[in-house]
């Protein structure tokens, strides 16, 4: 029996010194702290509470073991009356053991009475107030559609539904690689269903590393490469015509010329747009005829260098245009004005007009360019069939310079996907560096039905601002009606302010009244300094009253479906 208790008592020393120094409690401890959190830790000492009481019933066990074990060790009460050395020593373990337990107790007591009690009268103010706070993982999970297959939006979420995207961070902010290319590099692209991607690549970066994913995927890829970047040579150069998207007798004919002119010679908010609207007109007139006679190629070479004739070249070529019946005579009634024109003024207003033409088609001066849009290997028709991804690579030299070019493009796939659609089959206009386009008829006009289409449009750019300066009217129509927004690394006030005031109201809690209450301030889930010091990505979703705030999570940690990224170590 003896036995027994000497291990009974050696056994719970040696559990109070473990639980002590690992400075953790067991489970039920835990609940029974919980139950009393509604205690002042300042009466936590008083006997008389039942966490006192408890504190100091361990402690006197703890010491009992000790005398106990040292009793049968012949270390007794009576040997330490002669032996006053070890009577200090064991006042000093016992000392010791009343630090270790309290100190214990005391650490994780006031767990549950400062922090969790605390918490919890925050949160009922919080109700009070309707303060919301961050959306939860549950309640994004859902509004999006649920975890599983769909379009990757960040930190292992996806999205199933139709409408639009965008993305706000500011320079080497991380969106390439926690959003883009987890997106392109999802194993969600595995499926059969699996979305058709164009997406405008600076630099060729998210080829090179998704490319080789891509076709593995049964994805058709091809590079619309026109300066051969070496970094993604391999994938070859595909070419794209917009004239291979309709005919002389198409009855959406006036629509895509009317898309090309705007490419080429986009709306100005200046007075005087007299040229800008001529060049147009003269531009469209050229395209109907081009479109009508079969003698000359229909691409961008044979118009390049139309407008560019003079003299009687050009003179002949209006003879032509003057014969020419299509469009119930409108392309000739249109070449004898223009004929008149010449000789009314001296031909000033003309030359005026065809200058204009001429500046807002030198893009294609460029040969490289000029053969790029020769004939089509990028088949609209097979876009929203077939799986497909088609990246646009330029250098960040060329972007500007080419932005004319870059409208048309991208202009002429948002006008094609309205008559080739596929409502099984999502296609991803993903427009990295979107401001570099210009303003972009086709997207503002487009954006409102192009969902209806199974298309989604998801501009990437580095802040609201180059939004507002490109679409003045429209910018906050288009923020508002996308499913999904990111921010992240913003770094300019415009966009920290707005979108701070867009968050829903919290509470900032600065200490505690004279009766243990929270006091509290109002204010945005965020402001403005924080926006820009956030080191997550926040997430808007349509539809829900709170933002989510999202891990950065890069897509080498996503899964191992990257090729080695060329342009960085």
């Amino acid at each position: 029996m003896s036995a027994l208790i000497f291990l009974t008592c050696f056994a719970y020393l040696g559990w109070i010194f473990y639980i002590s120094f690992k400075k953790t409690i067991p489970q039920w401890m835990h609940k029974f702290f919980y139950s009393q959190r509604h205690i002042d830790v300042s009466q936590d000492s008083n006997a008389s509470s039942a966490v006192g009481f408890f504190q100091w019933a361990l402690v006197f066990l703890a010491c009992f073991a000790l005398y106990y074990i040292l009793g049968t060790m012949g270390l007794g009460f009576d040997y330490m009356q002669n032996h006053p050395a070890w009577l200090l020593t064991f006042i000093i373990i016992c000392i010791g053991i009343i630090f270790l337990i309290g100190n214990n107790f005391k650490n994780h007591f006031a767990h549950y009475t400062d922090n969790v009690f605390q918490e919890e009268k925050k949160n009922e103010v919080r109700q009070a107030y309707g303060a919301k706070g961050w959306a939860s993982p549950e309640l994004l999970e859902k509004s999006l559609g649920g975890r599983g297959k769909g379009l990757h939006v960040g930190s292992h979420f996806t999205w199933n539904g139709q409408g639009h995207m965008m993305t706000v961070g500011g320079s080497r902010g991380g969106k390439g690689v926690n959003l883009i290319l987890p997106a392109l590099l999802s194993d969600d692209l595995k499926m059969p269903d699996a979305p058709s991607f164009v997406v405008l690549d600076p630099k060729g970066e998210n080829l090179a590393v998704a490319g080789n994913y891509l076709k593995s995927a049964g994805y058709n890829v091809l590079a619309v490469n026109p300066f051969a970047i070496p970094e993604v040579a391999q994938f070859g150069n595909a070419r794209f015509n917009p004239f291979d998207l309709f005919n002389g007798n198409d009855p959406d004919f006036d629509k895509y010329a009317d898309m090309i002119s705007f490419a080429l010679v986009p709306q100005t908010s200046h007075a005087n747009d007299y040229f800008d609207k001529s060049a147009r007109n003269y531009m469209t007139l050229y395209i109907r005829h081009m479109m009508t006679q079969d003698v000359e190629a229909k691409n961008f070479r044979t118009l390049y260098k139309w407008l560019r004739l003079s003299g009687t070249e050009r003179t002949d070529l209006l003879q032509q245009m003057s014969k020419n019946e299509a469009f119930d005579g409108d392309i000739k009634d249109e070449a004898r004005a223009i004929a008149g024109q010449m000789l009314n003024d001296g031909g000033r207003t003309v030359e005026s007009i065809y200058s204009t033409v001429r500046t807002a088609t030198d893009v294609f001066k460029d040969t490289q360019l000029r053969d790029s849009v020769s004939a089509s290997d990028v088949d609209l028709k097979t876009l929203a069939k077939e799986k497909t991804a088609v990246f646009v690579c330029l250098s960040p030299a060329d972007l500007d310079r080419c932005q004319a070019w870059l409208r048309l493009f991208f202009g002429s796939i948002m006008r094609g996907l309205t008559k080739y659609y596929n409502p099984a089959r999502k296609v991803v206009l993903l427009m990295d560096e979107f401001p570099t386009l210009g303003a972009l008829k086709e997207f503002e006009i487009a954006a409102g039905f192009l969902a209806g289409y199974n298309v989604t449009l998801w501009p990437v750019m580095q802040d609201l601002t180059q939004l507002k300066n490109l679409y003045p009217n429209s910018w906050e129509t288009f923020v508002n009606n996308a499913i999904v927004r990111h921010y992240l690394a913003v770094g300019d006030n415009f966009t920290a302010d707005y979108l701070s005031k867009r968050m829903p109201k919290d509470l900032k809690f600065l200490g505690n009244n004279h009766d243990g209450s929270p006091r509290e301030m109002q204010k945005y889930l965020l402001e403005p300094q924080e926006v820009m010091a956030w080191p997550n990505i926040i997430l808007e979703v349509k539809g829900v009253d709170r933002p989510g705030s999202l891990k950065k999570i890069p897509y080498w940690e996503i899964n191992q479906n990257a090729s080695p990224n060329p342009f960085r170590n």
